[in-house]
């Protein structure tokens, strides 16, 4: 299942409806923000007959608290705070497996918004944890209110949740941004985090006015830090370790962050993404001509440094990564040469009508015995004539149970210049390795992507040449 869909299931649809139709019948006085008849997770989940569960962690964006969802302090009666307020709690709410929401026993208290989660960890007071069934498939995040059906009434948009979330495994490319994880191979996405986008919302299809939180899972490593690798010393690494809500950008990247050259001279800087248009922030640099694969050729003018920012839109969402530049020194000036030839002009002499010859001296000639070395001849390169194939895979689960399997996934031809590759990026189910892909050994079915840059560096008559590939591999039964 793909973790953003553009609507809710056809089954949480059915559920929600069935759920709010319920409750209207059996608790039509009962205000839509009373959120003290919820009945708390861990209550449910320690009873005497417990199931097997996952721990899944939640931060809830801080727009999402209101007065509708101090747990403890708000009185639905008064429309007022009991006490000092600031214990928020969230909500969470599956429609399949055991406890589920919708009809847990009969108790129709525990339909829309479902139960509360209202402990947050020591390092973050953001942050939610709750231990729900393994067999619960989707679930959604929410924040303990029930905004019911009345526009007019303030709560109506307090209600604030995300779109149901696939608790399962699924591929890194299948989340919508092309680079998350992919989860742990045997417990999905038990002990990971699930982070919303600020910037990506979308109306709730079944409450027109109401909107509906995208988001993503991360890799937790506690005191409150998350990223999309799977250890934290990765993420270190690569400079990629978020923290308070911090949602990543869509990935854009550059292949130079930083060069140095001298005036007049050039570097080229290729990004992962053709469309991103590159621009320089001042007179530093005097051209950033693109071609059509997007790599930027970036010409210095002057002295000084700047930054070259690369802007792509991806529907919508801006992403923007930068490159900084030194020039080391000015461009030289154009200058004409000299002929070294010796010419006359007649000048006038002042009181004097008869017209006088002056000499001009131009520059001695040259020794006949070290004539000026001959100008290099300017060789204008041509587009590199490299082409890759790509190659994609489908194994039965039954042959990877035994042993890894390789295969050649990337055939490159007409490449001038040395051809190197880069991961950029990973899946921990393929290695790759001079143009071949390794399936590693007791891989189960899924479909699994990695991305890969392929470089001809060019000759004396080519330019250099990069093209970034995707290789699929598909395990069936």
């Amino acid at each position: 299942m793909k973790s953003f869909k553009k609507v809710l299931s056809l089954v949480l649809a059915v559920c929600m409806l069935a759920s709010i139709a319920s409750i209207a019948a059996v608790t039509a006085s009962a205000n839509a923000g009373d959120v003290q008849h919820r009945k708390l997770i861990g209550d449910v989940l320690n009873s005497e007959d417990q199931v097997e569960t996952n721990t899944y962690y939640f931060y809830m964006p801080e727009t999402w608290r209101n007065e509708y969802n101090d747990y403890y302090n708000y009185n639905a009666e008064t429309k007022d705070f009991t006490g000092e307020g600031g214990n928020f709690a969230a909500g969470i709410y599956w429609w399949e497996g055991p406890y589920n929401c919708s009809d847990y026993k009969g108790d129709l208290e525990n339909a829309w918004p479902g139960y509360a989660v209202t402990e947050t960890l020591p390092e973050n007071a953001n942050i939610f944890k709750a231990n729900v069934p393994k067999e619960a498939g989707k679930f959604i995040w929410n924040n303990l209110v029930d905004g019911g059906q009345d526009k007019t009434d303030p709560v109506f948009y307090a209600a604030l949740q995300t779109e149901d979330i696939s608790n399962e495994y699924y591929d890194p490319d299948e989340d919508g941004y092309g680079f998350y994880p992919e989860g742990n191979e045997d417990t999905g996405f038990d002990g990971m985090i699930y982070v919303c986008n600020p910037k990506a919302t979308e109306e709730n299809v079944l409450t027109p006015g109401k909107f509906t939180y995208k988001g993503a899972w991360f890799y937790y490593y506690g005191n409150g830090e998350y990223s999309y690798y799977k250890t934290r010393e990765e993420a270190e690494a690569n400079n990629a370790i978020y923290k308070d809500g911090q949602f990543p950008s869509y990935g854009l990247d550059i292949d130079v962050k930083e060069a140095t050259i001298a005036g007049g001279e050039t570097v080229d800087i290729t990004p992962n993404d053709s469309t991103a248009v590159a621009a320089a922030e001042d007179d530093t640099i005097v051209s950033v001509a693109q071609d059509e694969t997007g790599k930027a050729t970036i010409k210095g003018l002057k002295a000084g440094t700047t930054k070259v920012t690369f802007t792509v839109d991806n529907g919508g969402e801006v992403d923007k990564v930068e490159a900084t530049i030194t020039v080391t020194s000015d461009a030289p000036p154009e200058t004409e040469p000299a002929t070294g030839e010796t010419s006359s002009e007649t000048q006038p002499v002042t009181g004097d009508p008869t017209p006088v010859t002056q000499p001009v001296t131009q520059a001695p000639q040259q020794n006949p015995t070290n004539p000026p070395a001959p100008a290099k001849p300017v060789v204008k390169k041509v587009k590199n004539t490299m082409t890759v194939k790509v190659v994609n895979k489908t194994f039965k689960a039954k042959k990877l149970k035994k042993k890894a399997q390789t295969f050649k996934a990337l055939k490159v031809t007409k490449a001038q210049g040395k051809v190197t590759y880069k991961v950029t990026k990973k899946n921990s189910k393929l290695k790759f390795k001079n143009g071949k892909v390794t399936v590693k050994k007791k891989t189960k079915k899924g479909t699994y992507k990695i991305k890969v840059k392929i470089t001809a560096a060019g000759d004396k008559t080519h330019n250099s040449a990069s093209v970034t590939k995707t290789i699929k591999v598909k395990v069936k039964k």
